[in-house]
């Protein structure tokens, strides 16, 4: 697993102190390792190539769950629009950069042998690099958090962050 291309935002102003913003989320490709690994563990075990086969487009769909796919809001000194609705600067406790696996336990894995350790090894990188771009942008009001944008590495995150805060007046 490697990160196929990084985050990043862009702004746009739209004139009367509004700006758009606009998140591209981090895209992820699979590693030759990955592909390498599963053929290997395919010649191996023909029950395991398809529990992989399985197993692999599920872990994916449960990430695409826990992270957003990007984003876009305008901000403007009175609050943030996002689809149609305005959420008054009044109204907003703070602006949190979260990340989707912070709250996820650690997972050990038994891996007996050399292609178990291969594969434990391929699943805790996997999880690595999912957990470097999980990072999202939440806006905390009225005891509960609404997501802006997500999918994006530490470094992307905090620098939306600072730009909306700047707008909106935030310390």
């Amino acid at each position: 697993m490697k990160i196929k291309s990084d985050s990043a935002y862009s702004r746009e102003e739209l004139g009367g102190g509004k700006t758009r913003f606009t998140v591209t989320a981090a895209e992820l490709a699979p590693g030759v390792g990955v592909i390498i690994l599963i053929f290997i563990l395919g010649l191996l075990s023909y029950g395991v190539l398809f529990l992989l086969f399985l197993v692999i487009p599920i872990a994916r769909n449960m990430h695409r769950k826990k992270t957003s796919a990007g984003g876009e809001f305008v901000v403007s000194p009175a609050g943030i629009e996002m689809k149609g609705h305005l959420l008054p600067v009044e109204q907003m406790h703070r602006l949190v950069k979260r990340n989707a696996y912070a709250n996820v336990p650690d997972r050990y894995i038994y891996a007996p042998g050399a292609v178990g350790t291969a594969f434990a090894n391929a699943a805790s990188h996997s999880q690595s690099i999912y957990t470097s771009v999980a990072y999202k942008l939440d806006v905390d009001h009225g005891g509960k958090a609404t997501t802006l944008a997500g999918g994006m590495s530490d470094i992307t995150a905090h620098g939306l962050m600072t730009d909306v805060s700047r707008i909106l007046g935030l310390s």
